[in-house]
């Protein structure tokens, strides 16, 4: 996948400041990271912080399943907070 001509943008540093900001409750450090990624800034940055993320965030499937979401929403153009934040519920 070409990432350069994605037009959806995340901020990672906006996932990492969530993660931090939950502290040791990973349930919440969960729904924090989904929510933030409507603020976004660069899907390739975010792609790029995956390894520091992975270590961050104890569940790894939270990023993977982050990461699919965005890039399905990335083929729309646009991404609705109900399309990421969702994933927490499920």
């Amino acid at each position: 996948m070409d990432i350069v001509v994605w037009e959806l943008v995340v901020d990672f540093a906006c996932l990492r400041g969530a993660h931090e900001a939950a502290g040791d409750d990973e349930g919440r450090a969960e729904v924090l990271v989904l929510e933030a990624a409507p603020r976004a800034r660069s899907i390739a940055r975010y792609i790029q912080a995956l390894p520091s993320l992975l270590r961050d965030i104890k569940h790894a499937y939270v990023v993977v399943e982050l990461t699919r979401r965005l890039v399905l929403a990335s083929k729309k153009k646009h991404v609705r907070a109900n399309d990421v934040s969702t994933v927490a519920s499920s």
